[in-house]
């Protein structure tokens, strides 16, 4: 499975908060995680704005979790920044699937896309920190 670059982002920007006691800034992340700071920021809007963190500005600011590392999985992450999945799209050629009742490849590609993402949902930022010795 392949997680978009945005997404990826995302997970090292949250995991680089979560190794830097909750706190950090923008651009030390930025720095640290090798990420474009405009496009970070960008993330990280969309963070504040779902309630994953806060963000305060002046000399004492930064970004913060707003949420315990254990309440924030893949799944929640994948939604915010890429939407709800579109389960009704046609694994062959990107559009709604017209035929879904008759298609052979539909309901299992659909099985298995929910699969999926119910798995995302099961992995979190906790988990991931208490597993990996290196990120």
């Amino acid at each position: 499975m392949i997680l978009t670059k945005r997404v990826n982002y995302g997970v090292k920007g949250l995991l680089n908060l979560a190794r830097n006691n909750n706190q950090s800034f923008l651009k030390k992340i930025s720095q640290e995680e090798e990420i474009p700071e405009s496009y970070l920021a960008k993330i990280f809007q969309v963070f504040v704005q779902r309630g994953i963190l806060d963000s305060k500005k002046g000399p004492n600011g930064g970004f913060y979790l707003a949420s315990e590392l254990k309440d924030i999985s893949i799944g929640k992450i994948v939604e915010c920044l890429e939407g709800e999945p579109n389960l009704d799209r046609c694994p062959l050629n990107s559009v709604y699937c017209e035929n879904k009742e008759t298609c052979a490849i539909f309901s299992t590609w659909r099985k298995h896309e929910e699969a999926k993402n119910n798995m995302l949902k099961t992995i979190t930022i906790a988990d991931i920190m208490s597993t990996c010795t290196e990120i």
